[in-house]
């Protein structure tokens, strides 16, 4: 649903899923990848902060710290979406100084690159996307078809990018 971009649809698939599993935290996390793809008013900022906020309470056993970081690129995605772009490039610089301190809490190079695309960085989106590659040449067919980077789609060094390694 999310890849089809059926933002509503995916939402009742997270609500059916919270009502199965109401103690398992991953369902949450579902509510706040939607509104890292769609959210777009301040509301849903405080909405995405606030899902951080219970997903990391509830989270007593520590299941999801592989996810930390990629919970604040959910957040600062839609800081961007929501006009709030200082927030959002104030967030990605918190997250690059913790991943330095803790490699627990490392960013993904695509999460990354969806944010700084947003931000209207496309350089810094290609050059998060060239990292990503490096260590999965085979997820190239992956990012042409990803919703994330359409904005990217003619770009030369995008194309380049996407070219199979010989």
């Amino acid at each position: 649903s999310l890849h089809a971009e059926q933002f509503d649809d995916a939402r009742s698939w997270c609500r059916l899923g919270l009502t199965h599993y109401p103690d398992d935290p991953r369902f949450s996390q579902c509510e706040l990848t939607i509104l890292g793809w769609a959210g777009r008013a301040r509301a849903d900022v405080a909405a995405a902060w606030r899902l951080v906020k219970d997903i990391e309470r509830r989270d007593s056993l520590r299941l999801l710290g592989a996810t930390w970081a990629y919970r604040r690129i959910m957040v600062a995605a839609t800081l961007a979406r929501a006009g709030m772009s200082d927030s959002s490039r104030s967030l990605l610089s918190f997250l690059e100084s913790e991943e330095r301190s803790d490699p627990a809490k490392q960013m993904s190079p695509i999460g990354e690159a969806y944010v700084r695309l947003l931000l209207s960085d496309r350089d810094g989106a290609v050059a998060n996307l060239a990292e990503y590659l490096r260590t999965a040449p085979m997820a190239r067919m992956q990012l042409r078809e990803h919703p994330w980077f359409r904005g990217l789609n003619g770009d030369p060094r995008f194309e380049a990018l996407l070219q199979p390694v010989r």
